[in-house]
């Protein structure tokens, strides 16, 4: 197998706006998964079978910088998919 970026998880202030540009660049990218929260935020993975970016809403409320998850805008987390041999 080879390594590859599985997906990569961000928080944007505008998901439909990254979204056109995600589509507009990556011509082959769709919606995979539209939610909403049960905090009203919403998130999306957007891509190919293969491969997409998760965009979660950002909070404007949230005012410490840097906090993963916390709907500060900015990466999340990148998941990378890599071989392994395992020696006994």
């Amino acid at each position: 197998m080879a390594e590859r970026l599985e997906h990569a998880n961000l928080c944007v202030h505008d998901v439909d706006a990254v979204v056109r540009f995600l589509k507009a660049a990556f011509p082959d990218f769709q919606i995979r998964r539209d939610a909403e929260e049960p905090n009203g935020w919403r998130w999306l993975h957007v891509g190919t079978h293969d491969t997409y970016i998760a965009l979660t809403e950002a909070n404007p409320e949230e005012k410490r910088r840097g906090t993963p998850y916390k709907g500060r805008p900015g990466l999340n987390h990148l998941a990378y998919e890599v071989s392994m041999t395992l020696k006994r």
